[in-house]
């Protein structure tokens, strides 16, 4: 496939870039050979996550989940955990408009967890738009207590420079305090001048919003009976000033059920499974156990 385009100014343009076709529908398949090429080295090395890009409706998801389900097969035994699928909205095809959602809310009961992708994102929809998509991704899958990841220029001023801008910061913190398990820089680490300082800074910034949520905490609903003993965990923990909430888990269910509930204390998760335990940590302040024992959620 050849594309032509006309140069319009005088910028840069660097290689292997991504291109995007904003309110075109690309009719392409959810893994290319390519792709499937690289999911099953990633399964035959034992790899946490899958991040799926440009995730159109909850049929993506589920034709990466079936290719996993036979790669996995090929390598390890039944019970072996698989890599969770975080799926990266970056496409204008999830139809994410202000007065609600269409297969947002499909993709979010298949996927493990959600990536806000404003880059992508914001070359896809008005950019006016992009905050509130933002806000609403981040309450709804807070709601069903999967972890979601807000990511793409969130210090990007840092890759030249080695403070923030003042809004840059206010980006962070309210990502944090909107609920975000996880927020993640990309250029300022992997091209810019100051990786050290960008981390560091952002560490701060989370340190400052989490001491804010802690003041006022997160009251997802309660949907099962899971939920609320989840629920009820959190809570005596908050009313007893408790330093920790402990989980005893042997796939991740009870303490994501925790995590629903973003509790203001440290939540040490006991696994006997490794793999379980690395990824609950894109959990928000899940802190995970190693101990082989069985345990039953």
């Amino acid at each position: 496939m050849k594309v032509h385009c006309r140069v319009e100014n005088t910028e840069v343009l660097g290689n292997r870039k991504g291109v995007n076709l904003p309110g075109l529908v690309v009719d392409l398949p959810a893994l290319t050979e390519k792709d499937k090429q690289d999911v099953e080295f990633g399964i035959k090395h034992d790899m946490d996550f899958i991040a799926v890009s440009f995730v159109r409706s909850a049929a993506d998801i589920e034709a990466v989940q079936s290719f996993v389900k036979a790669t996995m097969a090929k390598y390890w035994p039944a019970d072996h955990p698989s890599p969770k699928l975080i799926a990266k909205i970056e496409n204008h095809q999830v139809r994410i408009v202000l007065v609600g959602v269409t297969n947002f809310d499909e993709i979010l009961a298949v996927a493990d967890g959600i990536m806000v992708a404003r880059g992508d994102l914001g070359v896809e929809i008005p950019l006016a738009q992009v905050f509130t998509c933002q806000k609403m991704m981040v309450s709804k899958t807070n709601a069903v207590g999967k972890p979601v990841i807000v990511a793409t220029q969130m210090l990007d001023s840092m890759i030249r420079n080695p403070r923030p801008t003042r809004s840059e910061i206010l980006d962070v913190g309210n990502a944090v305090v909107d609920g975000a398990d996880c927020v993640m820089l990309s250029g300022e680490v992997a091209q810019g001048k100051y990786p050290v300082e960008s981390v560091s800074t952002m560490l701060s910034i989370i340190k400052e919003g989490e001491s804010f949520v802690a003041r006022f905490p997160i009251s997802p609903s309660i949907v099962t009976g899971r939920d609320s003993l989840a629920s009820a965990a959190v809570n005596v923990a908050y009313e007893l000033k408790a330093k920790l909430i402990v989980a005893l888990t042997k796939d991740g269910n009870l303490a994501r059920d925790v995590a629903k509930f973003k509790p203001s204390v440290p939540v040490m998760s006991y696994t006997p499974s490794r793999k379980v335990g690395r990824q609950l940590q894109l959990h928000r302040g899940r802190y995970p156990c190693y101990h082989h024992w069985n345990v039953v959620d």
